[in-house]
């Protein structure tokens, strides 16, 4: 009975959640069904959407967190079949770039320094040394290391089409379930709201813990 209308019956509800489940399942849950059951029940369209909100949206949401859940998983299944040969390709420039580095440098110029040095002493002459110039030539000399050793390790993961589907599929559930989460407490009346932005950081720092340490960045996810 629609006597009350600020109460729905009872009765229908569930055969109300079969309605919404069916249309979501279908990607039908749009304006022409909110259409359709304002033709069927004593609503107006806004008041129709806001009961299917309220009736679908607890359950899918937690359907969409199962869904990213699992679609992780299958990520971190195809992350691990290709790593073994990246590790392998790794390896092998780790053992070459720590041959170069266990080689000692020979200083051709190091008698002629030795020479300058015994003249300089001798003709008492004071140099003053400029050790901000060292300082700058110690950074800069370290930063070239840093990075000719960061390119030498080779840890770069190589994306297939099977992991950029997984991704992007992964990054669509949870934009979903913002938008859904959104929806639902609007309708509810509620002022939490999530931030699509902060949403996408978490997600990114939890998909890094699917690949080995070192080998994946957020930056790269993004």
């Amino acid at each position: 009975s629609f006597e009350v209308k600020s109460k729905f019956p009872p009765n229908l509800k569930n055969p109300l959640m079969d309605i919404l489940v069916k249309a979501y399942e279908f990607e039908q849950f749009n304006e022409n069904l909110f259409k359709i059951l304002t033709n069927m029940l004593p609503y107006n369209k806004f008041t129709i959407t806001r009961l299917c909100q309220r009736t679908l949206y607890p359950k899918a949401l937690v359907d969409l967190q199962r869904k990213k859940s699992e679609l992780i998983e299958q990520l971190r299944v195809a992350v691990n079949e290709i790593m073994p040969s990246l590790m392998r390709d790794s390896g092998g420039k780790k053992e070459v770039h720590a041959h170069e580095i266990s080689v000692p440098s020979v200083n051709v110029h190091s008698d002629s320094m030795e020479i300058d040095s015994i003249i300089e002493n001798e003709g008492e002459v004071d140099v003053e040394h400029d050790a901000d110039a060292d300082v700058k030539s110690d950074s800069k000399s370290d930063s070239s290391t840093n990075n000719r050793s960061n390119e030498s390790t080779g840890k770069k993961f190589r994306w297939d089409d099977i992991t950029r589907r997984l991704l992007w599929r992964i990054v669509q559930e949870e934009m979903t379930w913002v938008g859904m989460s959104n929806d639902l407490n609007e309708a509810e009346e509620k002022s939490e709201r999530h931030s699509e932005q902060t949403c996408r950081k978490s997600l990114y720092q939890e998909l890094l813990k699917v690949w080995p340490s070192g080998w994946m960045t957020s930056y790269e996810i993004a």
